[in-house]
């Protein structure tokens, strides 16, 4: 995770809903360019669907991000729909403007982040 001589931090993120909406929960991990674990956290989260779940997590490991002052990051997840959405191709959707208007203004205060949707390894 080296690029041009700079040194990134790798973001993974996972939201999930049993029940769409239901019982939910988020997780993520930040590793270095050596992948050492930096962070690791998980826990439950109200009662969302996945996609808001995967937004929380998105939210939460940016403000860490923004937090420890963190600003080369690759952020990584699984869900398809929320990296269309951040992206601009897909409208917001209406239930989840106050969680992507936050990620978008982080992704703005940090100074360089890249985001890409992780391969499904099925």
């Amino acid at each position: 995770m080296e690029t041009e001589g700079k040194r990134w931090l790798k973001c993974n993120t996972d939201g999930a809903s049993r029940g769409n909406p239901g019982l939910s929960s988020i997780a993520l991990c930040i590793r270095d360019h050596t992948w050492n674990l930096v962070v690791a956290k998980g826990r439950r989260i109200q009662e969302v669907n996945s996609v808001k779940a995967e937004a929380i997590a998105i939210k939460e490991c940016l403000e860490y991000c923004h937090k420890m002052k963190y600003q080369q990051i690759i952020l990584e997840t699984d869900s398809w729909s929320l990296v269309q959405i951040l992206q601009g191709t897909w409208e917001k959707p209406w239930s989840m403007i106050l969680e992507i208007n936050s990620i978008q203004s982080l992704l703005r205060v940090l100074t360089q982040t890249s985001y890409q949707q992780k391969e499904d390894a099925y």
